[in-house]
């Protein structure tokens, strides 16, 4: 998939407000040691026509940018800035509630309409749409195929989808994986395969080539929530359980054996993992970020803290050594810098 910017990719990271829309667009995710000080966000990015307090969902980690979300009477987006900051506000995008990057174009989903659609980061334009078959939850590039991928649990898979480019982009629908127990958040690995949490609290293995679950995995916890942060160095996979922030570390490469658990404590838990080797973990509600490094012998082990608000329902990590997350009472987005 080209992008429509002369094929220069664009670099963001991208959180999402789910009541709203929240992703670059707002229409409307090393230390000192755990017994240090916690960190303090670096940066605090103020998002413009959000109301207070308003619901974040969601956060890829392409490239590097952020996202965010406003009322669904007012369908805009919001691009953010990782180096800076700085917010460029787009309009008439729809609600965005999920959002990825692919290739330089920005891909979103509008659960309200049960549409998906290309847009243009450098414009802010709208070059493709096409309707889902249910509604859509998240919506990934996977880029061994070159495709766009929806997760729908009330249709129980996952919706493929081809976007051509040209005079007139399309996104056309190309096949669909069947998940039973329904897909949940969904990320891609190494070995061109995909990954996503099931309602049955397991974790679906996907072939990206077959589009077919291949394996699925225990994670022992009671119920599940997030999106599985993926090593692809060391074959390792950190999923999120449904309460007091805990995580759960499986061995991709030896399928899915699980190998140790941390929890930071709070509710729902929330999984990132950044360039820099490390995991970030967080509960919500919850107030504390913490930053893992999985040992030699398959420990995680906590090497910092970061003090968080207590609601703020989205983690990621961008390849500039910052971790976000969002504030929903004050409807912010916080950048830390990895110590």
């Amino acid at each position: 998939m080209r992008s429509p910017n002369n094929g220069r990719p664009h670099r963001w990271l991208t959180s999402l407000p789910a009541s709203v829309a929240v992703v670059v667009m707002l229409a409307a995710e090393c230390g000192s040691g755990a017994d240090e000080p916690e960190a303090a966000p670096d940066m605090v990015v103020e998002l413009p026509g959000v109301e207070r307090p308003t619901d974040f969902d969601d956060s890829p980690t392409p490239p590097v940018s952020v996202a965010s979300s406003c009322p669904p009477a007012t369908p805009a987006s919001n691009l953010i800035d990782p180096h800076t900051g700085v917010v460029t506000r787009f309009d008439n995008v729809g609600a965005v509630y999920s959002a990825a990057e692919g290739d330089g174009t920005l891909l979103v989903a509008d659960r309200d309409t049960s549409t998906i659609a290309a847009v243009d980061p450098a414009s802010g334009r709208v070059i493709a749409t096409a309707e889902t078959r249910g509604t859509p939850d998240y919506v990934r590039y996977v880029a061994a195929t070159d495709e766009v991928w929806v997760t729908e649990p009330d249709e129980s898979g996952i919706e493929i989808f081809e976007l051509t480019t040209g005079d007139a982009p399309t996104l056309r629908s190309a096949g669909f994986v069947t998940v039973s127990a329904g897909p949940e958040g969904l990320t891609t690995g190494g070995e061109r395969r995909a990954y996503t949490h099931t309602s049955d609290a397991n974790i679906a293995v996907i072939d990206v080539d077959r589009r077919e679950v291949v394996d699925r995995w225990r994670t022992g916890c009671d119920t599940i929530h997030g999106i599985p942060a993926v090593d692809d160095e060391r074959g390792l996979l950190l999923a999120g359980c449904g309460d007091d922030g805990e995580g759960v570390l499986v061995d991709i490469d030896d399928n899915g054996e699980r190998l140790d658990t941390h929890a930071v404590g709070g509710g729902e838990a929330l999984m990132a993992h950044g360039t820099d080797g490390h995991f970030y973990l967080r509960g919500d509600p919850g107030s504390r970020i913490a930053t893992l490094v999985a040992t030699d012998d398959d420990a995680l082990e906590v090497i910092a803290e970061a003090s968080a608000p207590d609601d703020g329902h989205c983690l990621l990590a961008d390849p500039l050594g910052h971790y976000w997350t969002c504030d929903e009472d004050a409807a912010t987005i916080l950048r830390y810098t990895t110590a």
